[in-house]
C-alpha cells in the first residue's frame, strides 16, 4: 500500500504538467485564421441582397465564410456553438425574400443526415488585407 502511494506521488506531478504543456497549445481563432488567408474585418452588414452561396470555409464552430461570388465573402457568425458544423457536408439557409439577414438560420447537414439548425447573430463583410 504505502509502496503505491509513493508511486502515484512521483506520477501524480509528472501527468499534471503534461497536461499543462499540451494545454497551452490552442487552435488560432478565427480573426487569426481570417489573417492567415489574407482577409480583414470589413463593415457589419444588416443584409446580403440577393446573394447566391458560391461556396463556404469553416473558421471554428461559430464562424464560416461565406462566398457570394468571385471577390465577395462575408463572415458569418452563428448566435451559438454549432456542433455539425465542422463535420458539414452541406449547408443551407433560411432567407427572407431572397436576402440574408442576421434574423435567418444557417442550416447544416451533418454526418448522418442530421439537419441541425443554427441560427445567425451577424454578417460581416470581409476585405483583402494589404
Amino acid at each position: 500500500m504505502w509502496t503505491r502511494n509513493r508511486i502515484l506521488c512521483l506520477l501524480l506531478p509528472a501527468i499534471l504538467m503534461g497536461a499543462c504543456a499540451t494545454g497551452s497549445e490552442r487552435p488560432p481563432n478565427f480573426e487569426q485564421r481570417l489573417a492567415d488567408d489574407g482577409y480583414v474585418l470589413g463593415e457589419q452588414v444588416e443584409r446580403i441582397m440577393q446573394y447566391r452561396l458560391d461556396g463556404w470555409s469553416y473558421l471554428d464552430p461559430e464562424h464560416i465564410v461565406m462566398q457570394t461570388g468571385p471577390s465577395t465573402q462575408y463572415l458569418v457568425s452563428l448566435a451559438y456553438r454549432c456542433r455539425e458544423l465542422g463535420s458539414a457536408e452541406d449547408i443551407a439557409f433560411t432567407t427572407t425574400g431572397g436576402q440574408l439577414t442576421r434574423y435567418d438560420t444557417l442550416l447544416v447537414n451533418g454526418v448522418g443526415g442530421v439537419v441541425e439548425r443554427c441560427p445567425i447573430r451577424s454578417l460581416r463583410r470581409l476585405e483583402k488585407a494589404g
